[in-house]
């Protein structure tokens, strides 16, 4: 809302062609911290602004209503409305087009008009993410009281459960009367309100005691939509243990905010999140790569191959890419401990593949698959082994390559995280990380051996 003669600030400075200069950058200060500046200025972009009343008729001056307003086609020009012919109108809008080479964008807002004077609110954008947003209303007006609504383009308010949508704790965890509204993206409430795709407005109003009216500030909330569109499997579907190379890859995915991140992660498909439904404990994820396919090798057993795709924004989707069957090659042995140890054998020469190779991430998967199907194997009945010396075998020889897997996670993913490490100490480090997960699996399998002999001398 702005006065009938209020001289307005135009400003479309913060407009950039992202092969030139990158976004604007969040600040370190979470979700209360400042959008900063674009770093560089393009000159080739083109400005050219257009007002408009109701009824979308171009704005005139009021001294010859003949003459159409002109506004400098410059990033941040001023308007004095008072030289407007604005008699009876309800609303004002501006709109600007920035253009470079045939490429264009545009943005536009749209003013309500009162006849006295209004407090001068500002509404900046703070945050903004797939799960999260964030704006700061600022004022000059000294004890200045805030309200925050979120309305549809038309201007009705969302409403849910009988309450407006920007009360609502669950959805905004600000609330909606302080200066700066928070909206939680990713909760309930705003899943049930607010369409992936959608764009909605944030609207401000501020009132103060030196006004008979309320000033307002509109910004416009775009819902990001999920990468789309796309399709992900892994062939072979049937492979032998730590021989055979499984490859995931991924195909015609879509995102509104590129460029799109890929993770691939693996899960015991008898668990509880083999058929997609998976969660963060039963998956083996890699980190983030921008690569759309990854190769890998598995022990023995049944898994759900899957991929998790994210954008710019933090907005991902996670698909079921293939069940996979790996089978262990024919063996002479047929002792349940000499099989062990010709499994763990198997899994220590092709961790020690991976580390010449420097895979960090199919180190890591493998060890965990390597845990799971322990973990899920039975111990002989015979001699009268109880089930609590089963479970303290398989919890024992479980914990310690959980453990040591956890380790190498954490080392691996600092290994990734630093940005000036160079190739060849990149490539060393990595192969630490394998040589010490191939020295877990020798080590783990001697433990249980060991401690099958002991079991069984015990009880006998």
């Amino acid at each position: 809302t702005v006065s009938r003669t209020a001289t307005l600030t135009l400003d479309a400075s913060n407009s950039a062609d992202p092969d030139i200069c990158p976004p604007p950058a969040e600040s370190a200060g979470g979700f209360s911290g400042a959008v900063t500046a674009v770093a560089c200025q393009d000159p080739a972009l083109q400005f050219a602004w257009e007002c408009t009343v109701s009824g979308g008729t171009p704005c005139r001056l009021s001294s010859d209503e003949n003459l159409l307003a002109e506004i400098a086609a410059v990033r941040n020009p001023t308007l004095s409305l008072s030289t407007l012919a604005l008699a009876g109108e309800a609303f004002v809008s501006l709109s600007v087009v920035v253009s470079k080479l045939g490429r264009f964008a545009t943005a536009s807002v749209t003013l309500d008009l009162v006849d006295g004077p209004v407090p001068d609110v500002q509404l900046q954008t703070i945050k903004f993410s797939a799960v999260r947003a964030a704006f700061r209303g600022q004022t000059t007006e000294p004890n200045a009281t805030f309200s925050w609504d979120v309305t549809s383009l038309a201007g009705v308010p969302l409403v849910l459960e009988g309450g407006f949508l920007a009360s609502l704790r669950a959805f905004s965890p600000t609330g909606a009367v302080k200066a700066t509204f928070v909206i939680n993206l990713a909760s309930l409430a705003a899943r049930a309100s607010l369409t992936p795709g959608g764009t909605y407005r944030i609207r401000l109003s501020v009132a103060s005691q030196t006004y008979t009216g309320s000033g307002t500030a509109v910004a416009e909330l775009h819902v990001p939509l999920p990468p789309n569109g796309g399709s992900c499997d892994a062939s072979p579907l049937s492979a032998q243990a730590f021989v055979t190379d499984i490859t995931a890859s991924c195909e015609s995915w879509a995102s509104e905010n590129l460029p799109l991140e890929f993770s691939y992660g693996v899960a015991p498909a008898s668990s509880p999140g083999g058929d997609g439904n998976t969660t963060a404990v039963q998956v083996a994820w890699t980190p983030v790569t921008y690569l759309p396919s990854y190769s890998f090798s598995l022990p023995a057993g049944t898994f759900a191959a899957l991929v998790r795709i994210t954008d710019a924004l933090g907005a991902s989707v996670e698909v079921n890419a293939s069940t996979l069957t790996v089978w262990d090659a024919p063996t002479n042995e047929t002792g349940q401990e000499e099989q062990d140890l010709a499994a763990y054998a198997l899994a220590a020469g092709a961790v020690g593949r991976m580390q010449n190779l420097g895979q960090i991430s199919q180190v890591l998967q493998a060890s965990k698959a390597v845990v799971d199907a322990f973990a899920a194997t039975p111990l002989p009945r015979g001699r009268g082994v109880v089930a609590s010396s089963r479970n303290l075998l398989a919890s024992s020889s479980r914990s310690l390559l959980a453990s040591s897997s956890r380790r190498l996670l954490a080392s691996s993913r600092n290994l990734l995280a630093s940005d000036h490490m160079s190739a060849s100490s990149g490539f060393a480090s990595s192969t630490d990380l394998a040589s010490s997960s191939r020295k877990l699996l020798a080590s783990s399998a001697a433990f249980q051996a060991r401690t099958r002999r002991l079991l069984l001398r015990t009880v006998a």
